[in-house]
């Protein structure tokens, strides 16, 4: 897997409200969110996490993680996590009659139900990307570092040739069995003839995607000469005018300008919908607490970023979670508008990396091997940052008060 970077304008949840909601008084203290059950599912496992208001302080009073067992359904494994959770607790935690967290009691004295159910899910590999490009050293670099920037991965990748077989590339695909098929090339004032040669390529494309089984056939993204992209989603129409074309902006629209945002969101996009159809992700995503909603773990992590360096008033921070599938770096801060993002291979530590400040945050066991550390960081040992930080769509002071008392140490 590539390295790749990404600017996010906008946090996930409101920061210039995010602290101004304190409370005043033990009214208003009552008022807020008294159980909330934070939940999460990765590739390798589920997680699930009780916190409960402590002498005015919301606590993390208990978490488990257990090994995702097979190919089990999803929302099978989330509730058995939060059943043994409960067991281990003392207390009831998963309603086995409604089949969902325990939110309803008819005695909610001896039996207090959780009031609010967050979660964050990354259940599933990378998004699989067929890269066909004009060229490989110029829109070629360019969009592997949008596609490297995203929860994608290249899996096969081709260039433009006079002498381009459908066959071969139709086998290509085959084989790959990608989920995207990403198209790039050409800047935006490209002459006739560099034009001419996308339209090429894309014919060619357009004919090995329609040799493939429908259901064996890739999402197309467009992000190349924008000037043409009516013309390319029409070559793709006349083979099939069902087949969707999305565009975006040109990765490479001038020389020496690269524009990864644009293609890596709507590769998160993907993901996100691929991760949709997961057998037991409806019923997962209804146990969620409005106006929170379901997300990314990774997500989960860069808005929990955002909102530490805002409750710290901190310049930058450099901040690393280690995930089962990738290491995702997050440079966040007051000084900066918005996000960079950087997927990398577990357990590496790419040459972009030292244009970064030094890593002061890490969710989950310190690389000493990659990164010394060093005398002041912050550290989640047991990498339970990603899903605290989905109880602050819902209860954002209590999401930081956790973080505070008993995620992140100070060392």
């Amino acid at each position: 897997m590539a390295v790749g970077a990404v600017d996010l304008d906008k946090p996930g949840f409101l920061m210039t409200t995010f602290f101004s909601s304190q409370p005043d008084s033990s009214a208003e203290l009552a008022s807020q969110p008294q159980r909330i059950l934070a939940l999460s599912a990765e590739i390798n496992g589920s997680r699930a996490c009780l916190i409960e208001p402590v002498d005015g302080v919301h606590r993390l009073v208990g978490w488990l993680s257990l090994s995702r067992a097979g190919d089990g359904m999803l929302s099978l494994q989330i509730a058995e996590t939060v059943r043994r959770l409960g067991q281990r607790l003392g207390c009831a935690l998963w309603d086995e009659e409604l089949n969902m967290p325990f939110m309803r009691s008819i005695n909610p004295v001896r039996f207090p139900p959780v009031q609010l159910v967050s979660t964050s899910l990354s259940p599933r590999g990378p998004v699989r990307v067929f890269l066909a490009s004009l060229t490989g050293e110029l829109s070629g670099a360019a969009v592997r570092t949008a596609v490297a920037a995203s929860a994608a991965t290249v899996v096969a990748e081709t260039h433009y040739d006079i002498a381009l077989d459908t066959g071969q590339l139709a086998t290509m695909m085959g084989n790959s069995q990608p989920d995207v098929l990403v198209i790039s090339g050409g800047y935006d004032r490209s002459g006739v003839v560099a034009r001419d040669a996308m339209l090429t390529y894309c014919r060619a494309l357009a004919q090995a995607v329609m040799r493939l089984s429908r259901p064996a056939r890739p999402l197309i993204l467009y992000a190349g000469c924008s000037p043409i992209a009516e013309q390319v989603t029409a070559i793709f129409r006349m083979q099939d005018p069902t087949i969707v074309v999305d565009t975006v902006e040109n990765v490479l629209p001038e020389p020496g300008v690269v524009r990864r945002a644009p293609l890596a969101r709507l590769l998160n996009f993907q993901y996100w919908r691929l991760t949709q159809r997961i057998i037991g992700f409806k019923e997962i995503s209804r146990w969620v607490t409005t106006p929170g909603e379901a997300v990314p773990v990774e997500t989960a992590f860069v808005q929990m970023m955002q909102a530490w360096a805002f409750h710290r008033d901190l310049p930058w921070v450099h901040g690393l979670y280690c995930g089962p599938v990738w290491w995702v770096h997050v440079w966040t801060g007051m000084a900066r508008n918005g996000a960079q993002v950087l997927y990398t291979e577990p357990y590496s530590r790419p040459a972009a990396l030292d244009r970064w400040p030094p890593l002061s945050l890490v969710s989950g066991q310190w690389p000493h091997e990659q990164w010394q550390k060093p005398p002041r960081v912050w550290w989640d040992a047991r990498a339970l940052a990603p899903t605290i930080a989905t109880a602050g769509h819902v209860a954002p002071k209590a999401m930081m008060d956790v973080l505070e008392q008993d995620v992140f140490v100070w060392e």
